[in-house]
């Protein structure tokens, strides 16, 4: 298959712009400073179609993107509008979906809740930050702090633990 879309797009926290990032065929959405299982999971509901049923309960609600889009993405993906509707959901929460939504760790807030936000279903792979987590541990004047300092190997080594709770073949990656 050949992808003519974007295949991932940076969104900054506290953002709401997920569904209209997937209107534009994006195959793929990188969260950034995701530091709360709620910011988490408000992201998800906001990239997925209420048509998906996967993992929806007590951590995750249905989803409210809507069909604003749908037309223009499906001709970029190839498909028609009802199959883009069926393909564009979060992969690996739908075997089939074709949607991939990613985290960014990049802050001291993020390393706290990271257990329990890389608990939030519908996520396919995390990053961790050094840069900004360096930075949000106030280490920025520390030569080589982001990678060698104690609190951030504590903070990355942190990250790559609360990925165990993944059995599904997603990953956790360093920058």
């Amino acid at each position: 298959r050949t992808w003519r879309s974007c295949w991932a797009w940076r969104l900054p926290s506290r953002c709401s712009a997920a569904p209209c990032l997937s209107a534009t065929g994006v195959h793929g959405i990188l969260l950034a400073h995701a530091d709360t299982p709620g910011a988490v999971r408000a992201f998800i509901e906001a990239s997925r179609f209420p048509v998906h049923k996967q993992g929806l309960g007590k951590d995750l609600p249905e989803g409210r993107r809507g069909a604003h889009g749908t037309p223009m993405a499906a001709a970029i993906w190839g498909v028609t509008p009802n199959e883009y509707v069926q393909k564009a959901d979060a992969w690996p929460l739908n075997p089939n979906g074709e949607l991939v939504l990613g985290l960014k760790l990049e802050d001291k807030w993020a390393i706290q809740n990271a257990d329990e936000i890389l608990k939030v279903p519908g996520i396919a792979f995390v990053e961790w930050g050094p840069g900004d987590n360096a930075l949000s541990h106030g280490l920025q004047d520390t030569p080589g702090a982001a990678q060698n300092h104690p609190t951030m190997r504590a903070a990355r080594n942190k990250v790559f633990a609360a990925t165990k709770v993944w059995t599904d073949g997603r990953q956790a990656g360093i920058e």
